[in-house]
């Protein structure tokens, strides 16, 4: 995830957002088991936990609800943090690149935006009778569609 979509520090907030609801629940969990008890990740969701048949069924036969669910869990499951303190240290790294994101967004630089924006005021964008052009754009990410529709 590059810092320089606008996008960027939504992403980040959300992924930071999960990860301190875990550390809350975690530290309940292993209150009494000392501090560098493991933390408790789903098996299944960790690399190699589903076999790639499993993975083709997800997106073959279920929602697109079900799909966002558990693409969320793996998510929640992509730490390399084993204990509470590696736990806090990502979350501590996280809020580091939200700002640093948000700098970046905050001085629109973006090189894809500026492109962006010279592709829709150049002339070509505009019909002879003064209505603009159509245009279609594909993104990967639903922050950089919400960030699109917001401008």
């Amino acid at each position: 995830m590059s810092a320089e979509q606008p996008g960027g520090t939504t992403q980040l907030e959300r992924r930071r957002e999960r990860l301190e609801s875990r550390l809350k629940e975690e530290r309940l969990l292993v209150e009494g088991r000392g501090a560098e008890a493991r933390l408790g990740l789903d098996a299944k969701f960790q690399p190699g936990g589903l076999s790639d048949d499993d993975i083709d069924d997800l997106y073959e036969e279920d929602t697109a609800g079900k799909i966002e669910n558990t693409e969320e869990v793996f998510t929640d499951n992509a730490t390399s943090a084993q204990t509470l303190a590696e736990l806090e240290f990502e979350i501590q790294t996280l809020k580091e690149l939200e700002q640093l994101s948000q700098k970046v967004v905050d001085q629109r630089t973006d090189a894809k935006w500026q492109k962006l924006d010279r592709i829709l005021d150049d002339p070509l964008m505009n019909q002879a009778n003064g209505a603009r052009r159509k245009l279609v754009l594909c993104t990967e990410f639903k922050d950089t569609l919400m960030d699109l529709a917001a401008s």
